[in-house]
């Protein structure tokens, strides 16, 4: 099975026209200070909605939310959503814009899964995918797998996976 010289051909090109995302000499994104209005406006209201849907999930259908994925963790992190939603956004590098768009794709995913997916080992899990996914789709230039997984305390196996 050998790949067609047209198909790699297109993917050296592509991959010499986007090197800045796989370069291992670009600097660590430096925290950045925590705007009272983004936090007033996006993150504890995001805050309040996980939190909302990890309550009604528990009281509905505790036995059937989502177990056994690559979401849910070993065990429930100490850090409370709003803490940890803050943490990704004074150590994360992404635009404030890809808070939102993750509280969208983590409303879909709800919406389309047959049984709650938010409880107390899944929610981290669950934020820190959708904001990785809205940051490698909204802004010009992400960083490694390895910083995100980092910046949010998952390992990077479980990370790999969930990507």
């Amino acid at each position: 099975n050998s790949v067609h010289p047209i198909f790699s051909d297109f993917t050296r090109r592509v991959s010499e026209k986007f090197t800045c995302v796989n370069r291992t000499n670009i600097q660590r994104p430096k925290p950045r200070p925590l705007d009272p209005s983004f936090e007033d406006k996006v993150l504890l209201p995001l805050s309040r909605t996980i939190e909302v849907a990890i309550e009604q999930g528990r009281a509905h259908h505790s036995k059937f939310i989502l177990s056994g994925s690559v979401f849910e963790l070993a065990v429930s992190p100490k850090i409370s959503i709003i803490s940890y939603l803050k943490r990704l956004a004074t150590f994360f590098p992404c635009s404030k814009e890809c808070f939102v768009i993750a509280t969208v794709l983590i409303g879909r995913f709800e919406t389309i899964s047959s049984s709650p997916i938010l409880s107390t080992r899944t929610s981290h899990s669950i934020i820190l995918t959708a904001l990785a996914i809205a940051h490698k789709f909204h802004d010009d230039v992400t960083v490694k797998n390895s910083f995100i997984s980092e910046v949010g305390g998952v390992d990077l196996p479980h990370d790999c996976c969930v990507d």
